[in-house]
């Protein structure tokens, strides 16, 4: 969340050198470069003057100090006073603290960004962290979304506006950024503290938007490259390709029987079927834009049917009904073997045993309704068999089933509304809860429940897909490994803007339990 950024900090200073100052605070208390703290001194206490018990003491602001680099429990900062000499300004055992106060920060976006900077601003307010400093930019803001890759470092000229910011008794500046995309919205954030002009941070984001809060017509930039395939041939180094648009899903597998990986990318409108037999992914097929108000929520791809070629299971919403759908490669060509299929699809592989395809439904005012079944292929069409025991509440979309604990019989993994890893036999007993946290992705299914309002048009609620869970040996030691992205949010409590600072991916064997 944002208030991550700008961490409530109250440390001690342990040593002076020249104009570096060091302080017992670091990383674990949320102190990045970056980050300005007030230095003060305390003074004489002072009493009741009937009763004599001290009340507190006298308190001497002597300048600001710029965090320059951190470690876990320590960092290093630069001394900022109207003191000719640090070392006679500040001495070990003064205070190093923020403002327990709302931090002063101004807003200012780019003029094409301006669709959504309400919303944003608005996500500053929730947090009750920061007062908001009006500020009117005299000149442009610089563009922080252009052509650079979505990982690359955001570089950002605001001298001007820095000097603004300033002299309007902000401490921070925020610039903005959006750029609307065919496939989404990406978002970019850059922070400056006003003192000497320095840069916070800054991060690159797609942003979660509905239809009302979308402009009209049609985005006048190109489409980032937001997947990148990289490939590579025996002996020789990988080469990274980037796919001109944004991806939300997507699955290998040998889709036409040639012995050759085939790509198939999902921008939640539309499929892209990509060959990987050389460098450069060559496009074979892209599916037509054929319903309107059609999301695609997930792709899986497995043999089902038995025909001896996989099938590509799509699940698509088309407004609040469930309209699934199957592929397979017939006569040099993607062609559907099943429609307007009432689940949300997934492939399970349990352990020593083929792929199992499942599947659960939706009703009118629940997103997930009813047990998750495994599906079977009657040769037109999915019949549903045996229902899944799973724990309260665990959606299809939040589980996946392992050998974890080595006995041969498989156990469920899921994680939970915290998003914890939960390790459960099949008997139904807990083996296990991680102590971290993980997940963070941020796809989520709006539906409106069936409820009476006193004359309210209520927003639609959200239900959200966690990221899946990849469990497969991946050393070849004999053990699975469960690899899980672990998404560091700037704004987590949050219900309407979603952003993340940055993200990891996990692996391992014996993640840390709690019983």
């Amino acid at each position: 969340m944002l208030s991550t950024l700008f961490p409530r900090v109250n440390g001690t200073v342990t040593r002076v050198q020249d104009d570096r100052v060091e302080i017992d605070r670091g990383l674990d208390q949320g102190v990045r470069p970056g980050v300005v703290l007030s230095v003060v001194r305390a003074g004489a206490p002072f009493r009741h003057p009937l009763t004599g018990v001290v009340l507190g003491s006298s308190e001497t602001v002597l300048g600001s100090l710029i965090v320059e680099s951190a470690t876990a429990d320590h960092a290093v900062t630069h001394f900022t006073g109207a003191t000719a000499t640090t070392t006679a300004a500040v001495q070990a055992g003064d205070q190093a603290r923020t403002s327990e106060g709302r931090l002063p920060v101004a807003l200012v976006s780019t003029k094409d960004s301006e669709f959504l900077i309400a919303r944003f601003r608005e996500a500053i307010e929730e947090t009750g962290r920061f007062h908001l400093v009006p500020l009117v930019p005299s000149t442009p803001v610089p563009m922080l979304i252009g052509d650079l890759p979505p990982s690359a470092e955001l570089s950002v000229s605001a001298t001007p506006l820095v000097t603004a910011a300033r002299a309007r008794g902000a401490d921070y500046l925020l610039l903005f950024d959006a750029r609307l995309r065919p496939a989404g919205t990406l978002g970019a954030v850059v922070i400056m503290e006003t003192l000497e002009g320095h840069r916070v941070d800054s991060v690159q984001l797609p942003l979660h938007l509905n239809a009302d809060e979308l402009p009209a017509g049609p985005p006048d930039r190109p489409v980032d490259p937001l997947l990148q395939v990289m490939t590579a041939r025996e002996g020789q180094a990988f080469r990274v390709a980037s796919l001109p648009y944004a991806a939300e899903h997507f699955v290998i597998g040998d889709l036409d029987g040639d012995g050759e990986p085939d790509l198939v990318v999902s921008d939640g409108s539309r499929l892209r079927l990509y060959r990987l037999k050389a460098f450069t992914p060559e496009l074979i097929e892209e599916e037509p834009l054929d319903r309107a108000g059609r999301r695609q929520l997930s792709i899986d791809l497995a043999d089902i049917n038995g025909t001896g070629h996989p099938q590509l299971f799509v699940t698509a919403l088309v407004n609040d009904r469930l309209d699934s759908y199957v592929l397979q490669w017939q006569n040099g060509k993607l062609t559907r073997v099943a429609e307007h299929q009432p689940y949300y699809f997934r492939v399970l592989t349990p352990p020593k045993r083929p792929a199992v395809l499942v599947g659960q439904q939706r009703s009118l005012t629940t997103p997930f309704y009813a047990q998750v079944k495994t599906l079977s292929w009657t040769g037109h069409d999915y019949r549903e068999e045996e229902a899944l025991t799973l724990p309260p509440g665990v959606t299809i979309y939040d589980f996946t089933v392992a050998d974890v604990a080595r006995d041969g019989r498989g156990q469920l993994l899921y994680l939970d509304r915290d998003d914890r890893l939960v390790l459960v036999d099949p008997e139904g007993r807990l083996l296990g809860r991680s102590r971290d946290s993980f997940g963070g992705v941020e796809s989520f299914i709006e539906y409106r429940p069936m409820v009476v309002t006193q004359g309210q048009d209520q927003p639609p609620l959200r239900a959200r897909i966690p990221s899946r869970l990849l469990v497969d040996d991946l050393n070849g030691d004999g053990a699975v490994e469960v690899v899980v992205p672990h998404n560091v949010p700037l704004t987590k409590h949050l219900e309407r803007v979603k952003m993340y600072r940055f993200g990891q991916i996990h692996r391992g064997s014996s993640p840390a339990w709690t019983a």
